[in-house]
Order: structure tokens, then C-alpha cells, then sequence
């Protein structure tokens, strides 16, 4: 009887831990949408963005093109 409860007890905490985790990834992808940002945020400390190009994988590529901020950029 002791383990039924502690397996459903821990049953129930992994469910609150996806909930959570979707909830706040789906915020997190609203925001950055209404904000014309993309996922990703600042580069590391001591790290520099540079420009190198147009990206190797033109599917990647294609899909930066859908950002809210590769837009306002050009």
C-alpha cells in the first residue's frame, strides 16, 4: 500500500512537471513572437555575434527568414 501511494505520488509531480514546462515554453514563444525577438537570447559572456554569411543549410536558413526580427532587420 506504502509504494502505491509514493508511485503515485511521484506519477502526479512528473505530471505537474510537463504541465509546467509546456506552460511556461508556450509563454516564453508568445513573448519572444510579440516582442519581434527569436528564442536563443544574448550571447555567452566574452563571446561576440558576428556576421559570417548566408548559413550553410538553406532549410536552416529559410527558417530564420520566418522570424519576427530577421524582418525588421531588413
Amino acid at each position: 500500500m506504502h509504494r502505491a501511494v509514493l508511485i503515485e505520488l511521484g506519477a502526479r509531480s512528473l505530471r505537474e512537471v510537463q504541465r509546467s514546462r509546456h506552460r511556461v515554453l508556450e509563454a516564453m514563444q508568445v513573448q519572444t513572437w510579440d516582442q519581434g525577438r527569436c528564442l536563443g537570447g544574448r550571447p555567452p559572456y566574452g563571446y561576440q555575434l558576428v556576421e559570417i554569411g548566408p548559413h550553410p543549410n538553406p532549410a536552416h536558413a529559410r527558417w530564420a527568414r520566418n522570424c519576427p526580427a530577421s524582418r525588421q532587420i531588413r
